[in-house]
């Protein structure tokens, strides 16, 4: 029993040491390993804000006299995370408008739901480090509440994925997207891509499909939000749901 503890103990050092060597190194290409799968001490990882609660836009208005809110609460979550000595990488996401958000690494998925919740946050994303078959790669999971409702295995980056102007992450001035909500990415793994880059498809069924859906989307956004009162990923999270429910409703559309 004791050997065992020791054991325990010892790894868990271990893995503090290798885990603080990483984040000392996390600029996007250490990043983007992790996203592979490649680092073997980073097992999980979660992607969080405590920004704009419940998917309110919490943005000082010009002129307003309070305080910044979304800063106050950004220094709340930092401050949760290290006194739970949980290593973290700053980045920023642009769905609308820039929010800051954070990367926790070795987070259980029961832990980063509850930091979501804390934080009244709508959405979160954690990830699982997975080998499949010699397929390794990360397992993210799009979660709202306790619910999974989407799986996506890819982060995607490269000269197309720069040039977007909107629903994106970024570190270091390198954009990267979780392909949620994109049929085309729904059982893709690392080593299935021929580049790491967002993909534009010539198959003409699938171009008119996406019309199709941009379309809807852009309908969906006119009806169910308030210009000003929604954080932009808010309205993308629930824009991406509501073509997921539709489409299994009328799945024949999207054949």
């Amino acid at each position: 029993m004791k050997e065992n503890l020791t054991n325990n103990l010892s790894q868990r050092v271990a893995d503090r040491v290798n885990e603080a060597i990483i984040l000392n190194e996390s600029g996007f290409q250490r990043l983007n390993s992790i996203f592979n799968g490649q680092i073997n001490a980073i097992r999980s990882v979660a992607i969080l804000t405590a920004e704009n609660p419940m998917g309110g836009d919490l943005r000082p208005k010009s002129g307003d006299p309070n305080i910044n809110i979304n800063i106050r609460l950004m220094s709340l979550l930092k401050d949760y995370l290290k006194r739970g000595n949980y290593g973290y990488v700053k980045i920023k996401g642009n769905y609308g408008f820039l929010e800051n958000s954070v990367i926790i690494m070795n987070i259980e998925r029961d832990d980063a739901i509850a930091i979501g919740k804390n934080f009244r946050q709508q959405a979160i994303i954690w990830g699982e480090r997975e080998n499949k078959n010699g397929n390794i790669g990360i397992d993210f999971e799009w979660i709202e509440g306790d619910t999974t409702t989407q799986h996506r295995f890819v982060a995607l980056h490269g000269p197309e994925t720069q040039k977007l102007t909107d629903f994106y992450s970024i570190k270091d001035s390198h954009k990267f997207v979780i392909p949620f909500f994109d049929d085309m990415y729904k059982d893709v793994r690392p080593k299935d891509l021929q580049s790491n880059d967002i993909q534009i498809s010539n198959n003409e069924g699938i171009s008119i499909n996406k019309q199709l859906s941009n379309k809807i989307i852009e309908r969906v956004g006119r009806m169910v939000t308030k210009r000003g009162s929604r954080s932009g990923s808010s309205q993308w999270g629930n824009r991406g749901m509501f073509l997921e429910y539709l489409k299994q409703e009328n799945a024949c559309l999207f054949d």
